[in-house]
C-alpha cells in the first residue's frame, strides 16, 4: 500500500480489542465503525487461541471488505494469510520486519509499535506511537509521550504515524495537528454507550486537525 493511501487509512483506527468486546459482538460493531468512519480495524485478542482468532478475523473480513476498511491482526503475524486479514500491528518483540515482509509479500499492510523514534525502522508501512495521554486499556503501556514531545518527535520518525493512548473525540483535533497522520482508539469507542456516534465524531475531530494542519503549511509557505 502506497504512504498516502497509508496516512489515509490512519486517520481513525479502531482497535477492536477481544477483552473489551465478546466475539458475537464484534460483528454488529465492525459494521457499525464502518458505517459511521472508521478508516483501519485491528483485531486484538491476546487470549483467543489462534484457531478462534483466525475464524473471528474471516467473519469480521467481508464486512471491512465491503466499505474498503482494511482489517489488520495484532502481533500474531503468521495468522495474517491463513485469516485472510491485510496486514499486522507488531510490537516491539513480535518479529523481524524481513522476516514478516517475506511472510506476508509487499502488498501487506506492516506497522510497529514504537516508544521512541530510535525504534522507527524505516521499511515498516506506518508506526503508532503512544500512549499519548494517560490509558486503561492497555496496562503495559509505557510512559505517556504528551503533545509536546509528539510534535518534537515527529520529524525523526521515517513514515506515517498513528498515536494511541487515552485519545477521544476532545482530544483527537489536537494529536493531528501535533504532527500524528490519525489516531487508533480503543475505550474511546468499544466502551461508548453509542460506537458509532463516538467513531463519527473521533473521525470528524481528525479530519478538522488535517484541515488545520494544511492550512497551518500553506501559511509557512
Amino acid at each position: 500500500m502506497m504512504s498516502h493511501q497509508v496516512c489515509a487509512a490512519l486517520a481513525c483506527y479502531v482497535v477492536v480489542d477481544g477483552g473489551l468486546v465478546a466475539p458475537e459482538a464484534q460483528l454488529n460493531l465492525v459494521e457499525t465503525l464502518c458505517r459511521h468512519g472508521a478508516t483501519m480495524i485491528q483485531l486484538r485478542d491476546k487470549q483467543a487461541e489462534d484457531r478462534l482468532l483466525v475464524e473471528q478475523a474471516r467473519r469480521l473480513m467481508p464486512i471491512c471488505r465491503r466499505f474498503q476498511v482494511p482489517l489488520l491482526l495484532n502481533d500474531r503475524w503468521h495468522l495474517v494469510q491463513e485469516a485472510g486479514a491485510d496486514g499486522v500491528h507488531l510490537g516491539a518483540d513480535d518479529g523481524a520486519l524481513a522476516s514478516v515482509r517475506l511472510r506476508l509479500g509487499p502488498g501487506a499492510i506492516i506497522g510497529r509499535s514504537i516508544d521512541v523514534p530510535d525504534e522507527a525502522m524505516a521499511g515498516h508501512d506506518y508506526f503508532g506511537l503512544g500512549p499519548i495521554f494517560p490509558t486503561v486499556t492497555k496496562l503495559d503501556a509505557g510512559p505517556v509521550v504528551g503533545l509536546k514531545t509528539l510534535a518534537a518527535w515527529r520529524s525523526r520518525i521515517p513514515g506515517p504515524l498513528v498515536a494511541i493512548g487515552g485519545i477521544d473525540a476532545e482530544r483527537a483535533e489536537a494529536v493531528i495537528h501535533a504532527g500524528a497522520d490519525g489516531v487508533a482508539v480503543v475505550g474511546a469507542v468499544c466502551l461508548a454507550a453509542d460506537p458509532g456516534e463516538a467513531c463519527a465524531k473521533i473521525r470528524q475531530a481528525v479530519e478538522r486537525g488535517l484541515a488545520r494542519r494544511r492550512q497551518a503549511q500553506g501559511v509557512q509557505q
